[in-house]
């Protein structure tokens, strides 16, 4: 894998966890969740759930999928690859196999 590839990678992630801790803490406040609530919903510690709000935790994809459950919106819309809220029915796997192919050395 080329330097600039994996620059590109690692600024993109940090923009996605930015992101998705900001988007996080925004639904589960909407929602008037604790984040004990949300943290047992997805099956999670209270202490990773406060991590992952201010973006001191990496959130793995299937992780995200659950919060995204938890908190009704797309967990694409939590990492900030799409504007709209809805559910949408995106399956994480086949998210995962075309980013593999985007990113093959």
């Amino acid at each position: 894998m080329t330097e600039i590839v994996k620059r590109v990678k690692i600024a993109a992630s940090a923009v996605f966890l930015d992101t998705a801790a900001r988007r996080i803490r925004e639904m589960r406040a909407q929602r008037g969740m604790t984040r004990r609530e949300l943290a047992k919903k997805c099956g999670v510690s209270l202490f990773k759930m406060a991590r992952m709000e201010c973006n001191l935790a990496k959130i793995d994809i299937h992780t995200c999928e659950r919060l995204g459950k938890a908190l009704d919106v797309s967990w694409l819309y939590l990492v900030g690859l799409v504007d709209e809220k809805k559910p949408v029915s995106y399956d994480t796997n086949m998210f995962l196999k075309e980013l593999e192919i985007h990113f093959k050395d």
